[in-house]
């Protein structure tokens, strides 16, 4: 027997939220060097690592409602086992999109060296690409 899906609640996305903002502002203004990768690598990497850590919190809670494209209805509507299998879905394409970060950052950057704004743009990038290819995703 399914069990009653929890009330609507953004209180922990809002937690989530206020971390990363906090993180992120911190990390600009330290400038961290993360394995040596510098200051808009390292941030970037933690961004990556936050947004990684949001679809953990989903399938941890299967608040996929917090995701674009499911209301709370649906998710409400849908069983434990479909919850999961979406939220599932959604970590994946964010852990892919870390681990191809990272792989330009370890790999790609050291021997190319194009500097910071093209760093940059490389993390806004897979960002964006791992949006639209999470975005697609249906439940």
């Amino acid at each position: 027997m399914e069990q009653q899906y929890p009330k609507k609640s953004y209180r922990l996305f809002i937690i989530w939220l206020t971390a990363f903002a906090v993180i992120l502002t911190a990390g600009a203004l330290k400038k961290p060097n993360i394995a040596g990768l510098g200051a808009v690598k390292s941030v970037s990497v933690m961004l990556y690592v936050m947004l990684d850590t949001l679809f953990l919190l989903i399938l941890l809670t299967q608040n996929i409602y917090w995701t674009a494209g499911v209301s709370y209805e649906e998710a409400a509507g849908a069983g434990t086992r479909a919850r999961r299998n979406y939220a599932l879905r959604q970590l994946a394409v964010f852990l892919a999109a870390t681990a191809v970060y990272l792989a330009y950052c370890f790999v790609a950057a050291p021997r190319w060296s194009l500097g910071s704004a093209w760093d940059s743009m490389a993390a806004g990038a897979v960002v964006c690409i791992a949006s639209a290819a999470a975005g697609r995703l249906r439940l």
